[in-house]
Parts: structure tokens; sequence; C-alpha cells
């Protein structure tokens, strides 16, 4: 909060956290509900295990994981068990986003299991109040212009986004049917970048519980350092205010470029998430 010049560091316990975790979650099972609807026969599908959220949208596709476990209390065996079944029943492999608050059962379960560290997460988060006080040269850089998305422009928009994620992600048709299910099913609002009138990148906004979440956010490779990231941080953050949302909050490998532009933006990392993963093959 602003006092004065003076301003409280975001103290971010495991209720706060928790938000955090299931905000993002809500967003992959949204998909995951979506593509059951449309698409029974894909086997998509959505469950509630010890607290977070279980998502199958096919094999190999970034939102088949679980976020958000072990936030409400201890994780029996009973409940990990039913974690593991959902996914190797349908032939894939265990991933579990698990933030540090998680209760420490969780991790004696992934000692006990076989479990390794796949990926690291930082997760990012700013008070949306400060943001018209103190974000660094607002206003237009270099032309760039931020544009809300209709549903026309939702092929656009899923096009543009798994472009600028390809150095990532393969740019698939099943990752490009997620993608369009996040931008029609979820919720989110979804917004264009454009350099001098030519589409150069894409973001979201995820508004859940008062946490405006700035997802699914690339630049195209040849309009970075063009200042697109920044302009999408801020038109985003902007309509989190308008939202009533208290907190921004967004994620990103650690020591990536993409970090570091998120953190001069006011941003600060809470805590560094890990991904545990356990193969089909080890069971």
């Amino acid at each position: 909060m602003e006092n004065g010049t003076s301003r409280e560091p975001l103290f971010v316990d495991s209720v706060l956290a928790r938000r955090f975790e299931l905000a993002e979650a809500e967003g992959g099972a949204s998909c995951g509900f979506a593509l059951g609807r449309e698409k029974p026969e894909t086997g998509a599908c959505v469950e509630t295990i010890a607290g977070g959220r279980a998502v199958f949208t096919g094999l190999g596709s970034p939102i088949t994981q679980a976020t958000g476990v072990g936030l409400d209390g201890a994780v029996t065996a009973e409940e990990f068990s039913r974690l593991e079944n959902f996914f190797f029943s349908r032939g894939a492999d265990v991933n579990v986003e698990t933030s540090p608050y998680a209760d420490p059962s969780l991790f004696s379960h992934y000692a006990k299991n076989g479990y390794c560290a796949t990926e690291f997460t930082s997760v990012l988060v700013r008070r949306v109040e400060e943001h018209a006080v103190d974000l660094i040269n607002p206003g237009d850089p270099a032309g760039v212009a931020i544009e809300g998305v209709g549903p026309a422009q939702l092929d656009l928009w899923v096009k543009t986004v798994c472009r600028g994620f390809s150095e990532h992600h393969a740019v698939t048709p099943e990752l490009m049917g997620i993608m369009g299910l996040f931008g029609g099913s979820s919720g989110a609002t979804l917004y264009l970048a454009k350099v001098d009138g030519v589409v150069a990148g894409g973001g979201a906004l995820f508004v859940r519980d008062g946490i405006g979440g700035l997802f699914g956010a690339s630049t195209l490779v040849e309009f970075r350092r063009r200042g697109v990231q920044r302009e999408l941080i801020r038109v985003r953050m902007e309509a989190a205010r308008r939202a009533g949302c208290e907190i921004a909050l967004t994620f990103a490998r650690p020591g990536s470029v993409s970090e570091r532009n998120i953190m001069r933006n006011g941003f600060a990392v809470a805590y560094t998430r890990t991904k545990f993963t356990r193969e089909l093959g080890a069971r």
C-alpha cells in the first residue's frame, strides 16, 4: 500500500499463495471443461484433488497437469494415489505445479514415489493500485498500440500468441485448439498488440477472486525490444484495476528476459514454483 512516499512490501502467506495458484488453476480447468463439452471424444476432463485442480486436455498438452495441490492441508496417501491415477489411467505422465507453501506431506509423497523436479517458475506479483503511481514511462512507445479482441479476431489472437511461444512449445493444431478454448471459453479478456499497425503480439487477462492474472502473453520475434510486452502489461493492469482486482499475477522462467521485463514494471518474485514429474514408464 502507498503511505505517503513509503510502500509496504506485499507479504505472501499460504492463504494468499493459494489464491494465486487457484487463479491459474481455474484458467486451465475452464479449458478442460470446454474441450470435454465440445469434443468429448478427446477424453478431456477436470477433477478437484487434494485442494487443487487436475486437468487432462490430451497427451503433450501444456495444460495437462495439476495445480494448487496441497494448499488445503495434509495430502493423504489415498488422495495422492487418486492424483496419480487421474493421469496414468489416461496414458499421461504426472506433472504437478507445486507451490513451496504446499503441505509438507505432498513433498513426502514425491520422495516416496520417485518424482523429480523438471521445471521452475517464478510467480511474480504486484499491487494493482500502485500501477498508475509508479509505472515507468506510461504512454505509447514506438508506435505500439493495444486493442481488445472480439470473437471475430479469436483465430488471429491464437495464431499470434502461439507463434510467440514457438521457442518453448511447438505450434501444433492441438496447442492452437487449446489456446482457442482458453481464449473463447475461460472468461479471459484478450488483447492484440500492434506496432505501426502490424500485429506484433498478444496477451490475456483472467480475473478470479480479486487476482488479475496476466496470462498468455507473447511477442513475435521480429517485434521484440520494441516495448510490446510493457504496453501489454500496462493495459492489462489498468483493466485489472477497473475490474476491482487487488493484486496482479504473472509467471516467468527464472532468469529469463521475460522475468526481467516484468520486474522492470514493478512486479516482484513472490516465490518460485516447482513442477514435479513422474513419467508413466516409471510406475
